[in-house]
C-alpha cells in the first residue's frame, strides 16, 4: 500500500496533513514529490531571498517526518519570484507527467494525490501540477481541498471538483499542528488562510477506490 503527494511548493502537503499522518498510522506507506523547493515564496523575515529555497525544503522535510511520510524527493524545477501575481515554472505538463509516472514506478504508488482543478485559489504552479497529474498513467488519481456543503476549508475551494470522501482529521490534528509548526517562513501566510482545519475533502478521478479501502 502505497500513496505518492506530488505538490507544487514546499507547505503544499498541509492541504492534506491530516490524511497523510492517518494513512501513515494505518500502514500505508506515504510519499512526497515536490515541484520546486518555494524560493518564490515570502522569507517570512526569518532569512534571505537567496537562502529561501534551503530553508523551506528543511521545513519541508521537517513537516514529513511530523505526518510519519516515508520519503521526500524535490523535482528540481525553480519557483519563480512573484512579479506582482503568482507564477508557474515554464514547463510542458507532458514532461512533469512522465517524472511523475516514473515516481510512481519507482515506489510502487497504488494512489497519486495533488492539487484540485482550479489550483485552489488559481496559483499557476498548482494547476501546471494537476494537469500533469491528470495524464498519468498507472495509478488512481485523487485531489485535494474539493467543494463539500457546508465543509469550510483553508488556503481555498476547487469549486469544479466535487468531493467523493469528507475526511474528519481531529484524531490527527496534533500531527497536522506540528507540520504547520514546521513552516516557519510561511506561518503568517497559513495563519491568514485559517491555520489547521479538522475536515479535508477529496476527489477521485477513476472507478477503483483504494483511498476508501486503506482508510
Amino acid at each position: 500500500m502505497s500513496l505518492l503527494f506530488v505538490g507544487a511548493h514546499p507547505d503544499d502537503e498541509l492541504y492534506a496533513a491530516g490524511l497523510l499522518a492517518a494513512l501513515a498510522e494505518r500502514g500505508v506507506e506515504t510519499h512526497l514529490l515536490c515541484l520546486t523547493r518555494g524560493e518564490g515564496g515570502t522569507t517570512g523575515s526569518i532569512t534571505t531571498r537567496e537562502n529561501l529555497g534551503n530553508v523551506r525544503e528543511q521545513e519541508l522535510r521537517a513537516s514529513a517526518q511530523a505526518l510519519g511520510v516515508a520519503s521526500v524527493e524535490l523535482m528540481g524545477y525553480v519557483d519563480p519570484i512573484p512579479d506582482g501575481k503568482a507564477r508557474a515554472p515554464e514547463v510542458d505538463p507532458g514532461r512533469l507527467a512522465w517524472e511523475i509516472e516514473d515516481a510512481v514506478r519507482k515506489r510502487k504508488a497504488e494512489a497519486v494525490l495533488t492539487h484540485g482543478s482550479n489550483g485552489e485559489y488559481g496559483h499557476p504552479a498548482h494547476r501546471l501540477v494537476h494537469q500533469a497529474a491528470r495524464l498519468v498513467q498507472g495509478a488512481v488519481l485523487y485531489t485535494f481541498n474539493a467543494a463539500a456543503p457546508d465543509v469550510v476549508l483553508w488556503g481555498g475551494v476547487n469549486p469544479d471538483d466535487p468531493a467523493d470522501l469528507v475526511l474528519d482529521v481531529t484524531p490527527w490534528l496534533e500531527a497536522k499542528a506540528s507540520a504547520f509548526d514546521a513552516h516557519l517562513s510561511q506561518r503568517e501566510v497559513w495563519l491568514r488562510a485559517g491555520g489547521p482545519s479538522p475536515r479535508e475533502t477529496f476527489r477521485r478521478y477513476g472507478t477503483e477506490d483504494p483511498l476508501r479501502s486503506w482508510l
